[in-house]
């Protein structure tokens, strides 16, 4: 099954944006439904909510600024889209059992 055009043409506008504040009812808008009819064919064809996709989305933005430069870690969290590093710190926990600072100092040495 494949998703929807607009469901396909929100998922890359949240790639291109994920900086930005995006908010489900602008989503919907843009793609063309309701806010309830677009969380639930969100859902039902990327397995998560919008809020949860998108912070996964920004999860591994972080991921891949932390392992790919020295940018402080504000830094990050602006252009990860996270509005504060109190906020990326709590969903690098949930996601990787890691704080960005300790993600960073593992997996860079790693790749090192």
């Amino acid at each position: 099954m494949t998703a929807p055009p607009g469901i396909r043409d929100i998922q890359s506008c949240l790639l291109a944006y994920l900086d930005q504040p995006l908010r489900i009812p602008d989503m919907a808008a843009r793609a063309g439904m309701s806010p309830r009819n677009f969380s639930r064919l969100f859902s039902a064809e990327l397995g998560a909510t919008p809020a949860s996709y998108l912070k996964g989305r920004r999860c591994e933005r972080a991921k891949t600024l932390l392992l790919d430069g020295d940018l402080p870690l504000k830094t990050i969290v602006f252009r990860s889209g996270f509005s504060s590093d109190e906020q990326m710190r709590k969903a690098s926990a949930r996601r990787y059992s890691l704080t960005p600072r300790d993600y960073r100092d593992r997996f860079r040495a790693a790749r090192a």
